[in-house]
């Protein structure tokens, strides 16, 4: 009997014990992402973007799945963003500062309610869900950001300037170039400069930009290893020695275009200053394949640093 009495006493002082636990179990982690904050706030800010770095699947308009939970985004604000489950016994609240050498800070909140039940309680605080999963999306978070690829769309390095000497030429269209119109203007180039007796040592790069809302500008050059004498048509440009952003993409105009956009993020992102204008390089012969998810275009982006 008095064992009875004692085994009693020691399950109802564990319940005490248990239900003394304060239900609300909130666990931090907090990371040091080497991505600027403009960069991440064009990510969390706009949840369209979210699927590309969400680790989960979008389930509605501000719905989203994470751990076999259903998220719904309550709040957010420049810097972050509130969510809590259907069930409002979860949650979770990602922010992110400014840090040193453009990089930001990011601090994952994970919070969740105990449950009543003691058996349930105690399996839940045995399983410790919130630190794992406040652990699992920052860490999520910081392997996403930390690559270049995943935030502007394709790999952007620094490089120095290689080739110095080139041959240009420009023309004035009634429309946008088209591949024909582009190409026609480079064979140009190519035959004066072989009729020059000079030696082509890179493939062609080209600049197009609006004069007004019915002219375009097209400018083209080929490197050379030496200048060949210029005329009206065809001058001489030297590149200024010093530092190239650089990324290469697959695919036709509209991917170069989503991909310049891109480029010039970087460039806001990193505070960069530009010493002339972007080109591409057009590494794949256009005139030789018409399949435009084959062409390789290489973006060029001049910075002083």
């Amino acid at each position: 009997m008095k064992k009875g009495y004692v085994v009693l006493l020691i399950v109802f002082t564990l319940m005490v014990i248990l239900m003394l636990i304060p239900a609300k179990r909130q666990h931090t982690e907090t990371v040091t992402i080497a991505c600027p904050p403009d960069a991440v706030t064009r990510f969390m800010v706009f949840t369209q973007q979210w699927k590309k770095w969400w680790p989960g699947q979008k389930t509605g308009d501000s719905t989203f799945a994470y751990q076999n939970k259903a998220y719904h985004i309550k709040t957010i604000l420049l810097n972050g963003f509130y969510a809590v489950t259907t069930d409002e016994k979860s949650s979770i609240e990602i922010s992110f500062v400014p840090a040193l050498n453009n990089q930001t800070q990011l601090t994952v909140i994970a919070t969740t309610l105990l449950p009543y039940n003691p058996i349930t309680r105690v399996s839940e605080l045995l399983q410790q869900v919130h630190k794992k999963t406040a652990k699992e999306l920052s860490e999520h978070c910081q392997s996403f950001f930390n690559t270049t690829a995943n935030v502007y769309g394709y790999k952007i390095e620094r490089t120095k300037v290689s080739l110095l000497n080139w041959m240009s030429a420009k023309q004035v269209f009634a429309q946008y170039p088209s591949t024909e119109e582009t190409y026609q203007v480079i064979a140009g180039l190519e035959k004066y400069i072989q009729a020059q007796h000079g030696e082509i040592i890179g493939a062609p790069i080209i600049h197009i930009r609006a004069l007004d809302a019915t002219q375009f500008e097209l400018m083209t050059a080929l490197p050379v290893t030496e200048p060949v004498t210029p005329n009206q048509q065809y001058t001489i440009k030297q590149m200024v020695p010093g530092f190239m952003l650089v990324g290469r993409v697959n695919g036709g105009n509209y991917t170069v275009s989503a991909a310049e956009k891109s480029m010039e993020n970087y460039v806001r992102d990193y505070k960069k200053q530009s010493p002339a204008i972007p080109f591409q390089t057009l590494i794949t012969d256009r005139r030789k394949e018409p399949d435009t998810s084959k062409w390789i275009t290489q973006l060029n982006y001049p910075v002083f640093n």
